[in-house]
């Protein structure tokens, strides 16, 4: 996303933009855990981040291919500061929780990032100019045989199948 005239990394579902030069640290952004932190006669802390019992922390899917639909999620939705979509892996530590599809954790930072190939090269590249704060490997998704490129064109091409399934159904 753009911000402030730099390129950042942003959460898909919240606003959350990761800052290039620190880990990102969860918080819990449940709507009843934000309002009941501001209500003046509640000094304690809502919780630990993450809890089992809640849905708060910073992802990780643990599948290339479900990693890959997160390009694509809310991808119908006026986002006008999301320039471009990447997918990557990530160093998570201090509390993490494992689930079905993969982690949450309360601290992360990006590990390496790929990015799908844009329509114009000069976007790809002015894009991993703008992602060099991260001081990550950033790796351009094109034809190769790499299991990250391999599940970006199957979700892309089962998206286009389902896609025309329904227009034409």
């Amino acid at each position: 996303m753009q911000d402030r005239r730099r390129l950042r990394l942003r959460s898909v579902v919240f606003d959350t933009i990761w800052p290039a030069d620190t880990a990102l640290n969860a918080g819990c952004n449940r709507v009843w855990t934000r309002i009941r932190s501001r209500l003046p006669w509640r000094s304690d802390a809502t919780h630990d981040v993450p809890l089992w019992q809640c849905s708060c922390g910073i992802y990780a899917a643990h599948d290339p291919e479900l990693a890959a639909e997160y390009l694509y999620l809310y991808s119908d939705v006026h986002q006008p500061r999301v320039v471009y979509r990447a997918i990557g892996l990530v160093s998570m530590w201090g509390a993490v929780v494992e689930g079905e599809s993969g982690w949450r954790a309360s601290n992360a930072f990006p590990k390496r990032l790929f990015l799908p190939r844009a329509q114009r090269e000069s976007d790809v590249e002015e894009i991993c100019d703008g992602l060099a704060d991260y001081g990550v490997p950033i790796e351009i998704l094109d034809d190769g045989e790499t299991p990250v490129a391999r599940a970006v064109r199957r979700v892309r091409r089962d998206r286009r199948r389902r896609r025309r399934a329904t227009q034409s159904g």
